[in-house]
């Protein structure tokens, strides 16, 4: 028996492995103030864990150990960052890497270091947990328990699976050797101009020779859109992941293999041509961006590509680019291609269509994944529609669900949680629940306030029902989930045949979501003979509500009715209202 090979040398090591030990210490080390001097701080330990004597031999578990070491090192003071040839900035991301992110950062390192290795390094419990001993923790099945809990928690917190997370930490944005090259320091070009003098006499030389060599016919290299770095998806790629998302979609349309026209499309993103709705980003694509259709259609190209965090519609001769859906089935089932069809995906076995005022669903055609011509929503005003209902046994085994078209390329889902939530009712019903079609149609003068703004999912909540000054009445609260993790949110009086009447509203806040279903309201209210009355309402968790109305103040349970007054009382009106556990509930207020 010959005898066992010797061990590599550490240069090689550093060479062969370079990009996975940067990953490494990119997750594990602590996070400095910006994303640059982190992405240049994972560059500079992996290079310091290289030995100092050149011939040093070294595998690739004790070089990552030596990695891990130096990461977990608290750092005092960011270290400053060093200037080469070009500056170079990480590639920006979706919501989905900065909410892995972001959990990522509130773990010890020691726990990152064993989500890193059995995330990306993709080892066995055992053989994590003795790198980890060799890496100077004692405690490493703790710390490998800790990152189970930590991807987990993950997966609960943000609808993010454990193959998700794993995709997402292979992807330019948590990956600090795929960057973009900015402009340099002035100063350092400054600095480089005196050398570049003493090589002009052997750039000339070179310039001929190259030259020569064009002249002999040596092939001019192509453009980046010329080479098509664009990627196709497998009619059948869906069917083998456990994430149905926009990503496994397959590219459909006649024109897909279409070079000259996917290269236009292209050109388009990176020379920064496209029109960002919103606050997307006009970069170009990170990474070669993924070809959803490709066709003519109603006598126009039309041209989709996406990247992780956008939809860039390339028609006759224009870019568009949009938020792209959250990787959630529902919202990923379906994507606005024109005005008046749909690009549906590809476990979408069957779709209908019909306005909020109508009575009834109608069966909408597809051929190729693309719907035929529907009504084209109204472009001002309040919003009819039209609503999608999509059957899908991947997505829902309970029944259909409803996308609405808000003017966006991205579909929102609508939800509907009523009056008196049933037992066991642990998310909120789709639009087919009884009261939830008559409740949206109601709220089409709000919902046209979010026409364009990329509206994920749009949930009613049916907060309070009872008898207003006026007669019977009602009070919703609509959630707006929007791109980049912000939403809207807005109180809604129903009463009769009056039109609905915002009564509060407010951005970036938990009210109406499962972290925040206790809530009260407050507005003013003026009757048909001209009398003026405060009402104040609250959901049914709520035991008292207290309402002060110029000095004068009324106590009563979920419905406290202030007035008449013959005019609206100057000043300010408090409300205050208690749960039946006697906790403050938010007061929502115009």
């Amino acid at each position: 028996m010959g005898s066992p090979s010797a061990p590599p040398r550490a240069e090689t090591v550093f060479v062969k492995q370079y990009d996975r030990l940067v990953r490494l210490a990119y997750l594990v080390a602590p996070a400095p103030p910006g994303r640059h001097t982190r992405l240049v701080r994972a560059h500079r330990l992996v290079h310091r864990a290289l030995p100092w004597r050149s011939r040093t031999a070294l595998t690739y578990p004790e070089m990552v150990a030596r990695v891990l070491r130096r990461a977990a090192r608290p750092h005092r003071r960011a270290l400053p960052v060093v200037v080469t040839w070009a500056w170079h900035t990480p590639v920006g991301g979706g919501r989905p890497h900065r909410e892995l992110d972001e959990a990522l950062a509130t773990a010890e390192p020691s726990v990152r270091a064993a989500y890193a290795l059995t995330m990306l390094e993709n080892l066995q419990a055992r053989d994590a947990v003795l790198l980890l001993q060799q890496a100077g923790w004692d405690d490493a099945v703790r710390k490998l328990a800790a990152a189970s809990a930590l991807r987990q928690r993950i997966h609960e917190a943000h609808g993010l699976s454990p193959d998700h997370q794993r995709k997402l930490l292979t992807e330019p944005p948590a990956d600090p050797t795929t960057v973009r090259l900015r402009a340099p320091d002035p100063l350092m070009i400054r600095l480089m101009r005196g050398t570049r003098l003493t090589a002009v006499a052997l750039a000339t030389l070179l310039a001929g020779g190259l030259i020569g060599a064009l002249v002999l016919g040596v092939p001019h290299p192509q453009p980046a859109a010329e080479a098509l770095q664009v990627r196709r998806v497998p009619a059948n790629a869906w069917s083998k992941t456990s994430e149905l998302s926009l990503a496994s979609w397959p590219t459909r349309g006649a024109r897909a293999s279409d070079d000259a026209l996917l290269s236009a499309a292209l050109t388009a993103w990176l020379d920064g041509a496209g029109e960002p709705v919103g606050s997307t980003s006009a970069d170009p694509p990170a990474g070669p961006p993924q070809v959803l259709y490709a066709d003519d259609l109603d006598g126009t190209s039309v041209v989709m590509l996406a990247d992780a965090s956008r939809i860039a519609t390339y028609t006759a001769g224009a870019l568009r680019l949009e938020p792209a859906p959250r990787p959630d089935p529902h919202p990923a089932s379906a994507i606005r291609l024109t005005t008046n069809r749909y690009l549906l995906a590809p476990w979408v076995s069957k779709v209908e269509i019909r306005e909020l005022g109508a009575d009834s669903w109608r069966d909408l055609e597809v051929t190729g994944g693309v719907t035929a011509a529907a009504p084209a929503p109204e472009a001002a005003g309040c919003w009819r529609g039209p609503v999608l209902r999509l059957r899908s046994g991947e997505v829902s085994r309970t029944g259909p669900f409803a996308l609405a078209d808000l003017g966006s390329t991205g579909l929102a889902h609508l939800m509907y949680i009523p009056p008196k939530p049933p037992a066991g009712m642990t998310r909120p019903a789709d639009l087919d629940a009884p009261g939830a079609a008559r409740l949206f149609a109601d709220l089409g003068c709000v919902l046209g306030d979010l026409r364009g703004a990329g509206a994920e999912s749009v949930t009613a909540w049916q907060l309070w029902s009872g008898k207003l000054p006026g007669g019977p009445g009602s009070v919703a609260c609509v959630r707006a989930a929007l791109p980049g993790d912000s939403n809207r949110v807005w109180a809604v009086a129903l009463a009769g045949t009056a039109p609905s009447q915002v009564i509060g509203e407010a951005s970036g806040t938990r009210l109406c979501s499962h972290f925040a279903r206790h809530l009260a309201v407050g507005w003013w209210y003026q009757r048909a003979d001209g009398n003026w009355f405060h009402v104040a309402v609250g959901s049914r968790s709520v035991r008292g509500i207290e309402v002060d109305v110029a000095g004068r103040v009324k106590r009563g349970g979920a419905l406290v009715v202030s007035g008449p007054f013959a005019a609206q009382p100057d000043g300010p009106v408090t409300v205050r209202a208690t749960s039946r556990d006697g906790r403050p509930v938010p007061v929502l207020s115009p």
